[in-house]
């Protein structure tokens, strides 16, 4: 069925058009998602630059200093402890946005006098489309959110590890002599 519909150079032109037209709207809300996403990770985005270019400089083979480390088990939880508030805050955000959605769903579905449950349900969907496309903006700067933070505690433990790991070397390299 499918090869029969993208077989008609007219379809294949509507198709491209709609795929367009996604790219068009996906880039206005991405745009408005990253906006959410920075206003609440910057602080912490600006840090993880920070500790990439510190691998950089370092280079390969060449370990990163304890005093860097050391400012990274520091620095790290106080950055990380800002974007949990401001998590739960775009959650609440979230919270609001889909009850606002469903509030005005329901409303038109239940002004609608005639019709099928379909023909008022398509309608109710229609008239809440802002709502649900600002639900969906907050729900994806949550998750985006709550994923920066999960790859900052990892990148934590990851340090602590070989902060760890270098202590016991030290203690190691002490005791032998």
């Amino acid at each position: 069925m499918i090869s029969h519909l993208m077989n008609n150079e007219e379809n294949q032109r509507a198709v491209k058009s709609i795929m367009n037209d996604v790219e068009q709207n996906s880039d206005i809300i991405i745009d408005i998602v990253n906006d959410v996403v920075k206003k609440n990770t910057s602080e912490l985005d600006d840090y993880i630059q920070y500790m990439r270019q510190v691998l950089q400089d370092c280079g390969e083979g060449k370990p990163i200093s304890n005093t860097i480390l050391e400012d990274i088990t520091i620095v790290l939880p106080v950055l990380l402890y800002s974007i949990t508030d401001r998590q739960e805050s775009v959650g609440i955000k979230e919270d609001i946005a889909k009850a606002t959605k469903n509030e005005i769903f329901n409303n038109i579905y239940s002004d609608i006098e005639k019709g099928t449950v379909q023909d008022k349900t398509s309608e109710a969907e229609l008239g809440s489309q802002k709502e649900a496309i600002t639900h969906i903006i907050y729900q994806r700067a949550y998750k985006i959110i709550k994923a920066k933070a999960d790859l900052g505690l990892e990148l934590l433990q990851s340090v602590k590890k070989i902060l760890s790991k270098r202590i016991t070397e030290l203690e190691i390299t002490r005791s032998a002599k």
